[in-house]
């Protein structure tokens, strides 16, 4: 089942929501929730929210490191030096 726009957060499972996050950050290393949005829908936000209790925490639980991923400034910085 892939997220697309207007998703429901009902439509992404718990290993959905942690697939597409990981993904994001190895490919582009861009977790920005603006940019999440756009390309799954605004469920992926209320998933990663229902399921690990915050968007850091989500992004901790895809693998993203604690440093980048409870610091919104280094969201910032992570998708403008891209590898």
């Amino acid at each position: 089942m892939k997220g697309g726009p207007g998703q429901s957060p009902w439509k992404f499972r718990r290993k959905q929501a942690q697939a597409i996050l990981r993904d994001a950050w190895r490919r582009t290393r861009d977790v920005r929730i603006v940019r999440l949005r756009r390309n799954h829908g605004v469920g992926i936000y209320q998933a990663a929210r229902r399921y690990w209790g915050s968007w850091g925490r989500a992004l901790i639980a895809a693998g993203v490191p604690g440093e980048v991923a409870l610091s919104r400034f280094d969201w910032i910085l992570a998708a403008r030096h891209r590898p």
